[in-house]
Parts: structure tokens; sequence; C-alpha cells
């Protein structure tokens, strides 16, 4: 690599007959590639300024293909994702552009379920089964990494120069920096600060097989799902059911029961302790004391609602009967949550039952909204 120019902020690189300026507009590890007619890369904030018309898209598409959450699924993983993560790895990151797709991707996973927007980020974004936007950029950039400090290939030998020449004054490595010290890889942090990134800096650091081996790029990535599930378990100590939802997932995956049904949104509104019933703490405020009461008169809670409300006796009658038969006295916020261990028929029924109640629930709202009022109403004396 020859330096052409010396200003810091107009650095001109050669590096095999390829010129390489620095460009803060694009932020490529600080600098912009220069080629074909007009050069450079898009920064990320135009790759997320592009996918909009990406989501409408794929939304349009999932609700025609009959299979709304499969497909609307698989769209969003496969084109939203891919377009934004475009050339992650060695692009600087602003605080808010994360933030944004964050948001993007928590109401695309609402609209996937079928869910209201006081169910809680953290549900939507564990029973999606899909990682956080801070866990791709990570990923992305650790690979990127582990290409600067194993590889000799052109894009690896022009991220180690910029580390060299420009060292922490790029944000780019700046941030490396900071991101190993959170994955707890100090190894590979102390690197970057000292700016050892090559074959001949690790024989310096005196580095040995079990240190190199916690750098490479599986291990990496495994301890960046280990601070991601972490980082994730934080947002749910608000109660003990929160608590006991982020211990009982086990593995950061879609499960069999999510089909995007209404079933299946409910036992995820469950496991988050935000099923919007007027007594739950996630609408409670928008209701006043008079408010908070369901159709036949008694206090709307969860239990109420799915185990107990006389308007939907009916709904529940074989999904209960087939409970006793099979589990006895056990609770039957353990079969809604999933957590019991039952046959795959019972499985069923339950999620079916408690679907269908929820979804009789929803359309006597509407017709309270309405100011229709419910075809059948009880009156406490």
């Amino acid at each position: 690599m020859r330096l052409l120019l010396g200003r810091y902020l107009n650095r001109t690189w050669e590096v095999r007959g390829k010129r390489v300026r620095e460009k803060a507009e694009a932020r490529y590890l600080g600098v912009e590639l220069i080629g074909g007619e007009e050069g450079g890369i898009n920064s990320v904030e135009e790759n997320v300024k592009k996918v909009a018309s990406v989501i409408g898209m794929a939304k349009f598409a999932a609700k025609r293909s009959g299979s709304r959450f499969v497909v609307g699924r698989e769209a969003w993983k496969s084109l939203i994702v891919s377009r934004v993560m475009y050339a992650s790895g060695a692009l600087v990151w602003n605080e808010n552009v994360r933030k944004n797709v964050e948001r993007m991707q928590s109401e695309y996973g609402r609209w996937m379920w079928r869910l209201e927007r006081t169910v809680r980020n953290a549900a939507v974004h564990g029973e999606s089964g899909w990682s956080s936007f801070w866990e791709r950029e990570v990923k992305a950039k650790v690979a990127f990494v582990v290409r600067v400090l194993e590889e000799d290939l052109l894009v690896a030998r022009v991220g180690g120069a910029c580390l060299m020449e420009i060292g922490m004054r790029s944000k780019w490595w700046k941030k490396i920096g900071k991101m190993t010290e959170e994955l707890g890889v100090d190894v590979l942090s102390n690197l970057v600060w000292l700016r050892r990134m090559s074959a001949i800096g690790v024989a310096e650091m005196g580095i040995c097989e079990d240190e190199r081996k916690r750098m490479r790029k599986v291990e990496l990535e495994r301890r960046v799902q280990e601070v991601g599930r972490m980082r994730w378990e934080e947002q749910l100590q608000r109660n003990e059911r929160t608590r006991r939802y982020a211990q009982e997932k086990r593995e950061m995956k879609l499960e069999l029961y999510a089909d995007g049904q209404d079933g299946a949104g409910v036992r995820l509104m469950m496991r988050g302790d935000c099923l919007p019933v007027r007594m739950n703490e996630c609408v409670r405020w928008k209701y006043g004391e008079d408010e908070r009461r369901c159709t036949c008169g008694e206090e709307e809670t969860e239990r109420h609602v799915l185990f107990e409300c006389v308007l939907y006796e009916r709904l529940r009658e074989e999904w209960l009967r087939r409970w006793r038969e099979e589990r006895g006295e056990e609770d039957l916020v353990e079969g809604v949550l999933g957590f019991a261990v039952t046959s795959a028929d019972l499985e069923r029924l339950v999620l079916r039952s408690v679907g269908k109640i929820w979804k009789e629930r929803k359309r006597r709202e509407r017709e309270k909204d309405r100011g229709q009022g419910p075809g059948l109403t009880f009156v406490r004396e």
C-alpha cells in the first residue's frame, strides 16, 4: 500500500493499482473505494431508506399468498434484512439508524402476528425467532475483523492499512474496539487498540493457542449470540412471568406452534404478559375504573376472559374436558403458555380454543366501540 496524499481529512492510498480515498459519507472503514462510473458505496442510512417500498411489497405478497405469517417472515429475512445489511460489515452504523431498523422489525413482527402496538417488543423478537440488528451488525463486523486478521487479500489489506494509518480516529475501528470489549474478547480488543491486527502482531503479543481459538469466527459468533440473549433477557425482568419466559425460552428460534393464527398470538402475548385485557397494566391506563369490566360485568383479567367468562363458555368446553382428562388439576395457564408437556392433539386444541375465544372477544370490542353493543349481555345485581 502506497500513500499518495498526506493530509488526514483527504488521504488517498493506492493498493495494487486501485485508488482508495477517505470519504465521510460512505464511512467504509473511513474510506471510499473509487471505481466504476460513480464509485463509492451506499451508506446504511441509504440502504434503510430503500427498504420502505420493499416492505410494502413484502406485505402485499404475504397477504395475497394465503400464508401471511410464513411468507411474510421469509420475505423479511431474505429481502429486507439482506438489503439493510448489504456491506454493513465495513460500514459505520449510527445509533439512531439501528434503533430505527429495530423499530421497523418490531412493527413488521406485530403486523405478521396481527398484534397491537401494546405487545412487548421483546416478546415479538423472541417468538419470531430472528436476531436483533445489533447482533447482525456485530456478526458482520466480527467476520470482517477476522478477515483482516487472518487473510492477505485486498480487502483485508485495506482494512489493516486503515487501522495503521488512521487508528482510533477511524470511527469504524473505534467501534470495533468497543464491540470486542462488550463481547468480553479481551485479546482481540487489545490487538485493535494497539494496532496489532496482523499475524506479526499476534506473534509479538505472544497469544497462546487457546486465546487464538477464541478469536475464530465461529467462537466469536457464538459469543455474539450469548451477549444478544443476555440483552434480550434484560428486557424481560419486569415480573415473575416474563422472567420465567426468558428462562424457559432455551433457544432464540421459531417454535412449532408459531403459525400467525389467533391462538399463537395469544400464547405470544401471554408469555410476554401483555395480553391487552382491560385489567392488564399494558392497557389499563386507557380505561377508567368503571371501564375495566368485561361485557359480562366482571373485571376483565386474562384468566377471566380465557377460563371463566360465561360469554365464551361454549368455546372452551372441549378444551377444559380434555385438559382435565390428561393433566388433571394442573393450572390452565401452563397450557396456554406452552410450558406444560402435553400431547400434540391437546396442544392444538388449546391453541385453537384460545384463538376462538380471543377472536370473539375482539369482535365484541369492535361492536362496543361502534356503540352497537354485543349480542348477549349480563347485568350484575
